[in-house]
């Protein structure tokens, strides 16, 4: 499993920080192997926490699955995967999105775009393969100023990237579901366990990509904040940090208090909208496997773990070239041109 690689490469790092006082603690990952890392997971599997969140959130509807549905996702994931093929008829599954689309429109009283994902994790990486997403793309950079600077482009991949995933057919969303690689670990072990696990129909609500941010609470502390998109350079963050992280904490405090029950430590993900309010987009499990954008799991492990005081980081100067392109998707790149 690619996990358990990953795994492998965070202990060798974690392994040369640090002297040797410190060592045997930074030794100790908190994902300790694959069973705990599905441990993990199940424990943030959207349904486990959404009665939690529902006050925090965007509306959703959970529509469940059975083995025979996941088995359909699966084989018609792999198709694509091994022979690029989209032959497979999935349409069962497009009308359950369907079904949910109409749920949701019906509690917001509109006739909104939605987001959909599996109880564990989202299809976000499909983007890759949608012929109208370089379209898309080029649609966002004519918004910006600047069309030759590298950030105006980064900026408006993460837009195109954003705006893709909101869908209003369940014929779309299940293309979504098609065409990613990062779902297929999850749908496998399901069926290889005997066990299911739903799709999630969610209101879409618009928001700057600017104003996306990752959380981490350890222990029912909330320990640290951090731009989501680490690469990416915002000038005008530099004015509202401050506002920023008054408002994330606010809605912090009640959240944290609404999981206490559920979940003690967790990775949450956060955005502002359009009108500057903050929302709880998701709960990721704590540990090295989910990203930590400007922080690293080793050397700001005392950071994250609550043993050094809150941090809130931003990119307050344009990263280099070479920098970006070293951390960069190499799709990424070909898409931006960079």
């Amino acid at each position: 499993m690619a996990f358990l690689k990953e795994i492998e490469q965070n202990k060798t790092v974690l392994r040369k920080t640090g002297g040797k006082k410190r060592e045997s603690k930074l030794e100790e990952m908190i994902v300790k192997d694959e069973e705990d890392y599905y441990r993990l997971m199940k424990e943030t599997y959207f349904e486990k926490y959404y009665e939690q969140i529902e006050d925090f959130t965007f509306k959703s509807v959970i529509m469940p699955l059975t083995l025979e549905d996941i088995k359909t996702i699966y084989d018609a994931n792999m198709e694509f995967e091994t022979s690029k093929k989209t032959e497979l008829d999935i349409t069962n599954i497009a009308h359950k999105i369907d079904e949910g689309i109409d749920k949701i429109r019906n509690q917001t009283n509109s006739d909104c775009e939605v987001f959909v994902r599996l109880s564990s994790r989202s299809p976000k990486d499909a983007i890759y393969h949608l012929e109208e997403f370089p379209g898309l793309y080029k649609q966002k950079l004519q918004e910006l100023e600047n069309q030759e600077d590298l950030f105006s482009k980064l900026h408006a991949f993460y837009m195109a990237s954003t705006g893709v995933m909101s869908v209003s057919s369940g014929v779309k969303a299940t293309e979504l579901l098609r065409k990613s690689s990062r779902i297929q670990g999850d749908l496998k072990v399901c069926l290889d366990a005997g066990e299911t696990m739903n799709l999630v129909i969610r209101e879409f609500v618009q928001f700057p990509v600017k104003n996306e941010l990752r959380g981490f609470v350890h222990n029912g502390v909330f320990t640290a904040l951090t731009q989501y998109n680490n690469l990416a350079f915002f000038p005008d963050h530099l004015g509202t940090k401050s506002i920023v992280e008054q408002k994330v904490k606010e809605l912090m405090e009640q959240f944290i208090s609404a999981m206490k029950d559920v979940l003690k430590s967790f990775i949450v993900d956060i955005v502002l909208d359009n009108q500057g309010k903050a929302w709880v987009v998701e709960v990721n499990p704590f540990g090295e496997l989910a990203g930590s954008c400007l922080f690293g799991w080793s050397k700001d492990r005392e950071v994250l773990m609550g043993d050094k005081p809150f941090e809130f980081r931003i990119v307050e100067e344009q990263p280099s070239l070479g920098f970006v392109r070293s951390e960069l998707d190499p799709r990424v790149l070909e898409i931006v041109g960079v």
